[in-house]
């Protein structure tokens, strides 16, 4: 998987200014995202003879928070990676209020989204420099990061520091949890202003405890700001708890719909068949 936000913090600036003004040399487009994301009839592959994606049709409305899974192979990865626009799909389209993404809208896009992965990126800094990545010191905008921070869930943690926002953390944040790693990720999407904030296996490395509670910093997301839109490509089903709809792929394809006591229910059964 592309380190999206090793990219995102050498870009970080230019996306901005693209939002501001565009880039009409390219003539991208600005991307507005005010009602539904939809996936229409997108398929994908390497090469002709190996099909990755086949027709993958679904739509997101603004607001939902949606999970993707599927066994290894499935084709969750690259359809990640086409919603972040590092590979381009080779049939259909990703239309964000019935506009077609193309090439050069990609920086315009990159500006609404969030990625949080499994393994947060941390540079040896102060926690204001990790969440506004790429951001001059003097220039960060204090009362927005203290924002994020809240939202993030890490307000408790700042607070019982003696510096606060600006408590180094060390290189790799060698002082934090995995759980608060995590919540950095997702503080620095916030600051960023993403709209859409995709989960990449973001809990699969913690523990129980820690997932639980990394779960419900994205319920709280969702319930507490209905305009960001939530999207978790997972593989532990308890991760989904508090998703609208679950998405289910395999061999490349779409094969159910469903709601998480759904996907709960069909776990359990299996995980009884499985019993010696």
């Amino acid at each position: 998987v592309f380190t999206f936000e090793i990219i995102e913090k050498i870009s970080h600036e230019s996306n901005r200014r693209y939002s501001d003004h565009r880039n009409k040399e390219n003539n991208g487009r600005l991307i507005v995202f005010k009602k539904e994301l939809k996936i229409d009839k997108l398929s994908f592959s390497f090469s002709n003879d190996i099909v990755i994606l086949k027709e993958i049709n679904f739509t997101i409305q603004k607001g939902e928070t949606i999970g993707i899974i599927g066994r290894s192979g499935s084709g969750k990865t690259t359809l990640l990676n086409i919603l972040l626009r590092f590979y381009k799909e080779k049939e259909g389209s990703i239309q964000v209020d019935g506009l077609s993404l193309r090439e050069e809208d990609t920086p315009s896009w990159r500006s609404l989204i969030g990625y949080v992965p499994q393994e947060v990126f941390i540079f040896d800094g102060s926690l204001a420099e990790n969440i506004a990545l790429g951001e001059d010191p003097e220039n960060v905008n204090v009362n927005l990061l203290n924002q994020v921070i809240e939202k993030a869930n890490l307000a408790d943690l700042v607070k019982s520091w003696e510096n606060g926002i600006y408590t180094q953390i060390g290189e790799r944040g060698g002082k934090l949890s995995g759980g608060q790693k995590q919540r950095i990720g997702i503080a620095r999407a916030l600051y960023k202003g993403a709209e859409i904030l995709f989960f990449d296996e973001a809990t699969s490395a913690l523990d129980v405890e820690t997932e639980e509670e990394i779960t419900n910093s994205i319920k709280e997301l969702s319930s507490g700001d209905h305009q960001l839109t939530i999207i978790i490509i997972a593989h532990r089903y308890t991760t989904l708890k508090y998703c609208t709809r679950i998405i289910e792929l395999a061999e490349g394809r779409v094969v159910e719909e469903m709601t998480y006591e759904e996907l709960k229910e069909r776990a359990q059964k299996e995980a009884l068949g499985s019993t010696p």
